[in-house]
């Protein structure tokens, strides 16, 4: 695997929020550098509310996984033989 794609998903997938990369952030990583095109990146003006997500404290890696996994399951059928045990 690419070691700049990998250090992108680290990066992305980081459970603190505060040291998660930001999109601005992740548009501008070396690995997304020829695709990176400003004039043509459109900017979501609403707002979005994680913070319950964010706070909850029953919140685990594992459980993190598990609803990654049911997310994937739904776009990706292919998946759902990975969720059916949960």
């Amino acid at each position: 695997m690419n070691p700049l794609a990998l250090d992108l998903i680290d990066k992305m997938l980081d459970m603190n929020p505060v040291k998660r990369i930001s999109v601005e952030q992740a548009l501008q990583h070396p690995y997304l550098e020829n695709l990176h095109d400003p004039e043509d990146e459109p900017l979501f003006e609403g707002n979005l509310d994680f913070s319950e997500f964010e706070s909850d404290p029953t919140l685990t890696l594992v459980k993190v996984q598990r609803l990654l996994m049911r997310e994937l399951a739904f776009y990706n059928p292919a998946y759902y033989e990975l969720c059916a045990h949960e």
